[in-house]
């Protein structure tokens, strides 16, 4: 059985912080004949992504250009919700380092067009469902703010009592997943809906936008439909923020 890409890179979380390459032939291979418990982690989370498509359409683009990294955080190194947060903020360092880089040799110094689909996914399968909320919903909304203002990129948490229901189905569940997960990937323009979040401050919530808009408006292109939204929307904000100090 085959999901539809070649291979998969998986990062190994360890104090050498090495990352390898695993043809996901193998990974069905190693499941069968060793029952790697990791592995099996692995196939499950990327069938679950893969067979909702409709839901992260981003997914197999990522899994066809080798950009979709895998790392299975055990107990041993996020024994708390402080532990596990180091684990994301050192893999938030390490994300811009990852291939795809920004300007890559192979094409010639120009923008990688294989960058935006780059994403990491750390999956916490020692998390209990019952601590999923604060493990995992509370330290997402405690980082995201950092991950977008101050790296144009975005953290998503998904575990099996997620009820963040889809924008345009609200019967619908798309950030559900077998196994507790936080994802990280860069920014698209779609992310606005995402970054006017009534749980933030407003100056957050000023500050996230304003690199959203620093990110995606460029000189002498037409701004898209997203962008004049956010162009809106931080101007309604600024304005609310001045009337704040009134």
């Amino acid at each position: 059985m085959r999901l539809g890409a070649s291979r998969i890179a998986c990062l190994k979380l360890d104090q050498e912080s090495l990352c390898y390459v695993m043809d996901l032939d193998l990974i069905y291979c190693v499941v069968a004949n060793a029952c790697s418990s990791h592995f099996i982690v692995f196939v499950l989370v990327v069938s679950f992504f893969l067979l909702h498509q409709p839901t992260c359409p981003f997914v197999p683009t990522s899994l066809k250009f080798d950009c979709l990294y895998l790392g299975v955080v055990s107990h041993a190194q996020a024994s708390s919700v402080d532990s596990l947060e180091e684990v994301v903020l050192t893999m938030l360092q390490r994300f811009k380092t990852l291939e795809p880089r920004e300007h890559a040799v192979e094409t010639g110094g120009k923008p990688n067009p294989k960058v935006p689909y780059k994403a990491v996914i750390l999956i916490c399968p020692d998390v209990a469902l019952a601590d999923a909320p604060v493990w995992i919903d509370r330290l997402q909304r405690k980082l995201q703010p950092l991950f977008v203002a101050e790296n144009a990129l975005m953290l998503g948490e998904f575990h099996k009592n997620n009820n963040s229901s889809g924008l345009h189905n609200e019967s619908f569940f798309p950030l559900r997943t077998p196994f507790p997960c936080l994802a990280m990937r860069n920014m698209v323009p779609s992310d606005i809906v995402f970054l006017n979040c009534p749980d933030y401050p407003l100056q957050t919530r000023i500050a996230m936008i304003q690199r959203y808009l620093d990110t995606f408006c460029v000189a002498g292109k037409k701004d898209g439909k997203d962008v004049l939204k956010a162009q809106e929307m931080i101007q309604k904000l600024q304005r609310e923020n001045e009337n704040v100090g009134v």
